[in-house]
């Protein structure tokens, strides 16, 4: 299966990676890049006007996929880059590739296609496919596997994710779809070896690829933040914080980034289990009034938690006296509603709060429950790195570096002022967390070096492109802890969990 695992992740590293080149391409950046073969991100400033923010982001993908060269500087503006023959050859290649865009717009809607736009995306997804199997000889695997994912991940994922696929007995069935895109569907997974050539039996690979297709979710649905990366390179900077006449982010689609995250946090919450067991197994004077989720998203993680303390834990003895007091917090309104309905049954309060401001829920919790923050036992999952960066007010003298790209509506964030600004985000959360403690998932970066050494083993040049292009904060673990011991607080060993061990992305911690 590794091999399969393999192809995957590289898949993923296509679907940011492709479009990343295309955007430079449009906003005539590549040309200028390649031109001047050497040159800083200032440089690339005094010729054209640009959002270094997310043209450091775009750079950083492509250090990440092997196409450009790195050497630092005093500072993200004056570091040095320069090209090499691989970045030329594929955007060669995909330059005779001229339907991308509409492939990926496609891609987007597929859910509101109509019957010609079908017939359209059949076409060139067929085209594409057909161009991959006639010079499979001109890249290499990594780079056909690449462009590969612009077909599969997004297909799979849609598939998948409005319910097109059943799967029985290692049987293909597509339902609900125009016959000609079925048939055209069932095509490519032959070609692909999903399914057999006569039958629609699944093969071991489409076994892996089928069971798989929510692995795709998360980067999928910042499709539409891909499909603009030209946009966020030299025009809007304000793009990812539009929303439509719904108030629905226009930049993600929410709905199947949260079914896409589903399944591998399926894996994080069992890890926190040992954490919650042991603190609900305390003595009841010790232990907290109950759990507080910032950003709680549907309830699913505050009812899994709940299940754990009333079936595992000494709690469940005093539930009666010492009743559980379920708390979410999320400032999206159908995240709240989704959240109330999934805890009915179970006592709870659900308000809006965001992750950025623990005092404004503290006073929320004060004057309409009569509760306090710090008597909670404080979780979150995947959301640190989500805060909305504010530049520091303050100097906080500290040595700790990233080599992360972090970017705010366009402007490049250095490594000082972003360190800088999560120091005092964990600082203004520690009144409200030193006396039960924080349980907290978050997801890191690691050094493109490294991400080119590993891929198909990491997920790292995907998580870099959809957060660093949608304003999200992703630093390496070694540095978040340093962070977190700034400002006095450690991670409890016993309760560390790391994802994979060695140049993890996912972290899990209790703080205390």
């Amino acid at each position: 299966m590794n091999k399969y695992r393999k192809k995957l992740f590289q898949h993923l590293d296509g679907i940011v990676l492709i479009p990343t080149i295309t955007g430079l391409n449009k906003s005539g950046l590549l040309k200028l890049i390649i031109n001047k073969q050497k040159f800083s991100i200032k440089e690339l400033s005094n010729d054209q006007e640009l959002n270094t923010g997310y043209l450091n982001v775009s750079l950083r993908v492509l250090r990440s996929s092997g196409l450009l060269e790195f050497k630092h500087q005093n500072n993200e503006m004056d570091s040095r880059y320069s090209i090499n023959k691989e970045i030329i050859k594929i955007t060669r290649e995909i330059n005779k590739l001229k339907d991308l865009d509409d492939i990926i717009e496609y891609h987007i809607h597929f859910r509101k296609l109509k019957k010609i736009q079908v017939l359209e995306y059949t076409n060139l997804v067929n085209k594409l496919n057909l161009f991959l199997i006639n010079n499979k000889e001109k890249f290499t695997d990594k780079f056909y596997n690449n462009l590969e994912g612009l077909i599969v991940g997004p297909l799979l994922a849609n598939l998948s994710f409005y319910k097109h696929i059943q799967l029985k007995s290692k049987s293909l069935n597509l339902i609900n779809l125009e016959p000609l895109f079925k048939k055209s569907i069932i095509n490519i997974f032959q070609t692909l070896k999903f399914i057999s050539d006569n039958k629609n039996i699944t093969t071991t690979k489409g076994d892996f690829f089928f069971t798989k297709s929510s692995s795709y979710g998360v980067t999928v649905s910042y499709l539409a933040t891909l499909s603009n990366i030209n946009t966020l390179l030299i025009d809007d900077n304000n793009y990812i914080w539009k929303r439509n006449k719904n108030n629905d982010e226009i930049h993600v689609d929410r709905s199947m980034n949260v079914w896409g995250s589903g399944g591998s946090h399926k894996i994080y919450f069992k890890k926190i289990n040992k954490i919650i067991i042991n603190i609900f197994n305390q003595d009841i004077e010790n232990q907290p009034l109950g759990i507080i989720d910032i950003g709680c998203g549907d309830g699913t993680f505050l009812k899994y938690i709940y299940s754990i303390i009333i079936t595992q834990t000494k709690r469940k003895e005093y539930i009666e006296k010492y009743p559980i007091i379920l708390i979410g917090t999320d400032i999206n309104q159908k995240a709240r509603n989704s959240a109330k309905n999934t805890l009915k049954g179970i006592e709870n309060i659900i308000i809006d709060g965001d992750i950025s401001n623990p005092s404004q829920i503290n006073n929320i919790l004060i004057k309409k429950y009569n509760l306090k923050l710090n008597d909670f036992l404080n979780c979150r999952t995947f959301l640190d790195h989500n805060r909305i960066y504010e530049k520091p007010k303050k100097e906080i003298k500290h040595n700790i570096t990233s080599n992360g790209s972090f970017c705010f509506k366009g402007s490049l964030i250095s490594s000082e002022d972003l360190i800088t600004n999560f120091i005092i985000h964990l600082s203004s959360w520690k009144p409200y967390i030193k006396r039960h403690g924080l349980i907290i998932v978050e997801l890191h970066t690691i050094d493109p070096i490294d991400t080119l050494k590993n891929s198909g083993r990491s997920l790292a040049c995907a998580y870099d492109a959809t957060h660093g292009y949608s304003d999200q904060y992703l630093i390496e673990y070694d540095t978040y802890k340093k962070c977190i011991n700034n400002i006095g607080m450690r991670i409890t060993k016993n309760n560390e969990y790391l994802f994979p061990d060695k140049l993890p992305t996912v972290s899990i911690n209790y703080i205390k």
